[in-house]
């Protein structure tokens, strides 16, 4: 075995292989034996940090590697294309691939030398890591590689402050169709790049530095030295001590106080800011302001003299029109509606006074008329107190023209204070009769204040501004007709009797000598309709139980049997039921005496819907008898 003695550069390691004889004489014509007789001078001339050459990549390091490779009968390898694949791996036993470039040079006339600049741009990086020469050989942070780049492990590689790297070298010619491999390289520290790892015995942990927002990166722009009084107050910072770096005139007994903030300064912090107590001499306002978006002007928030500390809690929405924040008692603010407020001069003893709420007039131009006068309340009362209770009437004044009122009054017995309906009904028959309806409120026993109870008016013969309105038609009524005054001009209609549930709501409902109408003035049947009747059918997703009373038209989605079970027949009934069930099944009805079929009963087609009519009448003896129409197959 022989080995070179002349080398150009710095050698770190030299590898020099003897040919296997046996192999040489098996395929001496081939490159696949290269590698067992070839001396290939490697060497790592630089790791260019601090000065990359010319030809490495603008703002990277590079790289060189050299050699010479010799075919087995000692001559030079001299290919037109020879390319050369080198990697950076992990020196750990994962041996994961942190870089790799191919390049491809002529060596022609080149007597087998070569020289390579890793990272120079000459080459094509084929690795995906993305990371730059600096970070690979970076002894910080950790590296998290693609694992089916690695011998063995997970990918993650921590390196420690002593690791080298490892080089591995393949090249091929045009006319190899594999690549060659070389024993991988050890790219170890030169002797002065330990001092390069520490400044006079202190390491990079214990040195102050920068680090970028990415917390490995160290790439940023060079840094101004600090000036010495610049140091100082950076000494003064650790200790705790601020005299340097604040006007000592704004300290007071050691801490920052009078000192304006910048307009633009925005505070942002985890914790509470508060304000220590300030000398009597001090003439310092301890009160904030808040300003627009843009103007001088703003809102200025102070304590009053003698307060005592409290805690109030704001609502979590901005509530809604015309809401007002209350307090609870207890500093918890909500909002809620607040409307016509009383007070009382005093305590009222059990009967109470009266407050008058609002009032509305009624005019009667001629003829009969009934007037609904309906206050109402909105909103959500405070609780009423066993010994307490709030009353509201309707008083009525002294009807002139012979008009004449009912005074109506509810009062409040339980502990909602809410009534919903408060009304009157006023008559006049004469004309130019009118009277004044008024809505009363009384406070009795501990009731001293009446507080947030809002209180709104409608009236069909009247608005919420209380205006005087309603009025009928001059000529007087023929045989039983009759009206509701309504807001402005109303004509008379016919009716039949009515009851006290109807007031306004007749609309085109006629009554007469026991018929009933709709849509019709003058029913001749029972009932009379002119135009359409729905009835709204009922849906019954599962199940066969069909209540009849509850609609004409029943929906059964899913029976599950072949018994349909009908309830509430009446004499004279027509009814539909629609099945839906897809399965083919012979359906019964129960809650029938006798039934009839047309066609005779049978099963149902199955995969469609299927549709019995069904006529009920009384058969005399308490049941019933059933006609029953019925058809399948609706697809």
């Amino acid at each position: 075995m022989s080995y070179l003695r002349e080398m150009k550069g710095v050698l770190l390691r030299v590898h020099c292989y003897e040919a296997d004889k046996e192999l040489m004489q098996h395929d001496q014509a081939t490159f696949r034996n290269f590698t067992s007789v070839f001396m290939l001078l490697g060497s790592l001339l630089s790791f260019l940090v601090a000065a990359p050459r010319a030809e490495a990549a603008p703002g990277n390091s590079g790289i060189t590697y050299q050699g010479r490779i010799l075919k087995p009968d000692g001559s030079s390898l001299e290919g037109s294309n020879v390319q050369f694949r080198l990697q950076i791996r992990t020196p750990d036993s994962g041996g994961c691939l942190m870089y790799e470039e191919i390049q491809a040079i002529d060596m022609r006339n080149s007597k087998g030398v070569f020289a390579l600049t890793m990272n120079d741009g000459t080459g094509a990086r084929t690795d995906v890591t993305g990371l730059t020469l600096d970070r690979i050989f970076g002894n910080f942070g950790t590296f998290n590689l693609g694992v089916g780049t690695c011998t063995t492990g997970t990918g993650v590689y921590t390196p420690n402050a002593g690791d080298g790297r490892a080089l591995a070298v393949a090249f091929k010619d045009e006319t190899m169709t594999t690549w060659e491999l070389m024993p991988s390289q050890k790219i170890n520290f030169v002797p002065l790049a330990f001092e390069a790892k520490q400044v006079q015995g202190f390491t990079a942990s214990q040195l102050l530095r920068v680090v970028e927002a990415d917390g490995v990166t160290p790439s940023l722009t060079p840094l101004a030295p600090l000036s010495n009084a610049e140091y100082l107050k950076l000494k003064d910072l650790a200790a705790g001590n601020v005299t340097n770096t604040v006007d000592s005139s704004a300290i007071v007994n050691g801490s920052i106080a009078g000192v304006d903030l910048a307009p633009n300064l925005s505070i942002s912090t985890t914790g509470t800011i508060t304000t220590s107590s300030v000398s009597s001499t001090s003439s310092v306002t301890r009160s904030f302001e808040l300003l627009p978006a843009s103007g001088a002007a703003g809102i200025t928030f102070s304590a009053p003299a003698g307060v005592t500390n409290y805690n109030i809690t704001y609502p979590s929405g901005q509530g809604a029109p015309g809401h007002v924040m209350v307090n609870d008692g207890a500093g918890n603010l909500s909002w809620t509606y607040v409307g016509a407020r009383f007070r009382s001069p005093g305590s009222m003893g059990t009967n109470g006074l009266w407050f008058r709420m609002g009032s509305v007039t009624v005019t009667a131009q001629y003829g009969y008329v009934d007037s609904l006068i309906d206050f109402h309340s909105t909103g959500t009362y405070d609780t009423n107190p066993a010994s307490g209770r709030i009353s509201f009437r309707l008083k009525m004044q002294d009807p002139p023209g012979g008009a004449t009122a009912a005074s109506v009054q509810v009062d409040s017995t339980s502990a909602s204070l809410r009534p919903d309906d408060v009304r009157i009904v006023i008559t006049s028959n004469v004309t130019g009769g009118s009277t004044v309806a008024e809505l009363w409120v009384r406070m009795q026993n501990n009731w001293n204040e009446l507080d947030y109870h809002p209180i709104e008016v409608s009236s069909s013969s009247g608005s919420a501004n209380f205006a005087p309105s309603a009025s009928l038609q001059a000529a007087p009524p023929t045989g039983s007709q009759t009206i509701n005054a309504t807001m402005g001009m109303s004509a008379w209609q016919r009716v039949g009797a009515r009851n006290e549930n109807g007031y306004g709501a007749w609309r085109n409902i006629s009554y007469m000598e026991g018929n009933v109408g709709i849509g019709e003035a003058n029913p001749a049947v029972k009932l009379h309709v002119s135009g359409t009747m729905v009835s709204q059918a009922s849906s019954v997703p599962t199940g066969a139980a069909v209540d009849l009373a509850i609609s004409n038209t029943t929906v059964l989605n899913s029976v599950g049997g072949s018994s349909i079970a009908l309830t509430n027949l009446v004499n004279g009934g027509n009814y539909t039921i629609v099945i839906k069930d897809p399965a083919s099944r012979t359906y019964d009805f129960t809650g029938c005496s006798t039934k009839k079929w047309l066609p005779a009963n049978a099963a149902t087609t199955a995969s469609s819907w299927s549709a019995y009519t069904i006529l009920t009448l009384d058969n005399g003896s308490g049941g019933f008898d059933c006609m029953i129409t019925w058809a399948s197959g609706y697809q």
